[in-house]
């Protein structure tokens, strides 16, 4: 007689209830991409993060709100993404889902492009695109790894630093100008930290999933 394990019965159950295909899950990745973006736009307006970042806690500029606090917000978004896509492309799809939300939600209420960020823009599109592309790389190259949290924390610490050096080198030559070279290190150690709480939040907001089947899968 052969014995079936509670642990693995639940799994049986939930494969039967919840049967969602790959891009089935995909949908839900660009649905977590989605509703962050809107959550972005919502409660933080266009130009609090800077205000915030230089005005309350003294950071350099141009850089410390997508260093503080846009990036560790997307990040948060494109890492659960990925971890509901079960998959690789899972991070790229909610940070491409995310911007494209705001851009459209910005050109519907006639903010597009708004601020020195660009958000809202095409420009940001890219940019986020381009984090969400180093999420993904850091993810597949740290697969070997046993301890998601780890993969979680260098993934977002990465694709946080990404996203700040794109805006250094894209977007604000366009808008407030280049970086002084005395800001940089600072705010790239801030871009590290923040990249690596929003990875730790990211795990812990996914640690228990559904199902723990495949590589990507592993907590």
């Amino acid at each position: 007689m052969v014995r079936i394990s509670s642990e693995q019965q639940v799994v049986t159950l939930r494969r039967d209830l919840l049967p969602i295909s790959q891009s089935g899950r995909f949908w839900l990745a660009a649905l977590v991409g989605a509703v962050g973006g809107l959550i972005f736009l919502s409660i933080l307006p266009t130009g609090a993060f800077s205000t915030f970042a230089h005005y309350v806690l003294r950071l350099p500029a141009p850089g410390a709100g997508i260093a503080l606090l846009v990036g560790p917000l997307a990040v948060v978004c494109l890492l659960v993404a990925w971890r509901v896509a079960r998959s690789g492309g899972g991070a790229l799809v909610g940070a491409l889902a995310f911007s494209l939300t705001c851009t459209v939600a910005m050109a519907f209420v006639g903010g597009r492009g708004g601020g020195n960020g660009m958000i809202g823009s095409p420009l940001f599109v890219l940019a986020l695109g381009t984090s969400g592309a180093v999420a993904e790389i850091v993810l597949f190259l740290t697969r070997a790894l046993r301890a998601l949290w780890w993969r979680f924390v260098l993934a977002a610490a990465g694709a946080n630093v990404a996203l700040l050096i794109f805006y250094w080198t894209v977007i604000f030559p366009r808008t407030v100008g280049w970086i002084p070279w005395r800001a940089g290190p600072v705010l790239l150690a801030v871009s590290l930290g923040a990249g690596a709480l929003a990875g730790l939040a990211s795990w812990a907001l996914t640690s228990q999933p559904p199902d723990t089947e495949g590589p990507d899968a592993r907590g």
